[in-house]
């Protein structure tokens, strides 16, 4: 079978890390800033496979593992002009743990069939997607109980005709996140301050996108 196989390692040593920096300003409105407060080690290895099972059918696949881990933090003092007195400001983040929003693993698999019609019709194609994330460390851990988002999947379904009856047009229907997964994509880390707020996914979606291609 016609097949693709591609494997990828990295390592980074990085200086002056950029942490997100969360505090409440006087006014008492929550709010980030980014600064340079460490140093962080990562690395990791990525793979992704393609086999052509058949004339028509077509499965790809990838996988990532990714390790980080902070080795320096040194949060710099906020002014009692800009913070709130009242407030204890915080960082994504600790030395010793992972850098936020990391997953360690992440795998995707697709499938691919390729509709047989007539050439004069343009190309079909009908697609299904599987994709895993790994839990993982939103804020540092003395911050929020809720530091660690959950572990999620995804399917995702498309159809596609390209060059529509010998036009330039193209359309895509797809339906994404189709079994309506609920999960957070992100939390605010002000959990200690009395409140912690958060971004929910989006739900099961169904549309249509037309394209038109212009000639070159």
């Amino acid at each position: 079978f016609p097949s693709t196989f591609n494997v990828a390692a990295f390592y980074n040593d990085l200086k002056d890390q950029q942490i997100q920096f969360g505090y409440f300003k006087t006014s008492g409105v929550g709010t980030t800033a980014i600064v340079n407060a460490g140093a962080s080690t990562i690395w990791g290895a990525e793979a992704e496979a393609t086999v052509q099972l058949m004339e028509s059918l077509i499965l790809s696949a990838s996988y990532t593992y990714l390790n980080t881990q902070v080795d320096e933090l040194v949060l710099p003092p906020c002014p009692p002009t800009i913070c709130s007195p009242i407030s204890t400001p915080n960082a994504t983040t600790a030395e010793g743990e992972p850098l936020p929003y990391s997953p360690e693993n992440k795998f995707v698999i697709n499938a691919t069939y390729l509709l047989p019609v007539d050439p004069s019709w343009g190309e079909m194609s009908a697609s299904a997607t599987y994709a895993y994330i790994d839990d993982m460390q939103a804020v540092a851990e003395a911050v929020s109980i809720y530091a660690t988002l959950p572990d999620y999947s995804l399917v995702n379904l498309t159809y596609d005709w390209k060059g529509i009856m010998g036009k330039p047009f193209d359309m895509s229907i797809f339906a994404s996140n189709v079994f309506d997964e609920e999960y957070i994509t992100s939390i605010s880390g002000t959990y200690e301050n009395g409140v912690e707020t958060g971004q929910v996914s989006v739900p099961r979606m169904y549309g249509v996108r037309v394209r038109y291609n212009w000639g070159g």
